[in-house]
């Protein structure tokens, strides 16, 4: 499970833009000699981090092991620990808005798979979170 194609392009177009701009900013200030210039540099370095922190946001199974790879963190489940898989407000991270798809660990904790996040506002993103719920669930029940 991937964040969709067109999240992805934005991340990427946004990315493009954001370091072009802190770019030429930089490139004008070392012109003209300006300290300030440098503060593009950590700018550039935590939008990097960031950006591809969400482009790289995905779950995937192997191994009797869910790999979750949120945007600060991965985490491997194994199959026997996910008690149950629901739907709801993400937990923790710094993604909140809209709903996800949540798995509670036996330990106790719930994980947000992030890159199922959807806002919910159109009957296809509900329908992708409904269908990736399932597909989760469907794996869970597997070969136990």
């Amino acid at each position: 499970m991937r964040a969709p194609r067109w999240t992805r392009i934005y991340i990427c177009l946004f990315a493009v833009v954001w370091l072009g701009l802190l770019g030429s900013f930089a490139v004008q200030g070392l012109r003209e000699a300006d300290p300030g210039a440098l503060i593009t540099v950590p700018m550039a370095a935590l939008g990097i981090f960031l950006f591809s922190g969400l482009f790289l946001l995905r779950t995937r199974t192997e191994a009797g092991e869910l790999v979750v790879r949120n945007v600060m963190r991965t985490r491997r489940i194994r199959r026997e620990d996910v008690e149950d898989v629901r739907t709801g407000k993400p937990q923790g991270g710094p993604l909140t808005v809209g709903e996800a798809v949540l798995v509670l660990v036996r330990d106790g904790s719930m994980v947000s798979l992030e890159a199922t996040m959807r806002t919910g506002w159109t009957a296809r993103g509900r329908q992708e979170l409904i269908d990736s719920r399932e597909r989760l669930l469907a794996w869970t029940r597997t070969t136990r």
